[in-house]
C-alpha cells in the first residue's frame, strides 16, 4: 500500500509520511494533498 501511495503522491516519500497523512485525515486527506500539490 505504501508503494501505491508513493507512486500516486510524491509527498508520501516514506511509510512514516504515509501513516502520518492517514492519521491526519485518512485517504481523503491524502488525495486532497496530492491534488493540491
Amino acid at each position: 500500500m505504501t508503494a501505491i501511495a508513493r507512486r500516486r503522491c510524491p509527498i508520501a516519500q516514506s511509510q512514516t509520511d504515509y501513516l502520518a497523512l492517514i492519521q491526519d485525515g485518512g485517504i481523503y486527506q491524502l488525495r486532497s494533498i496530492c491534488n493540491n500539490s
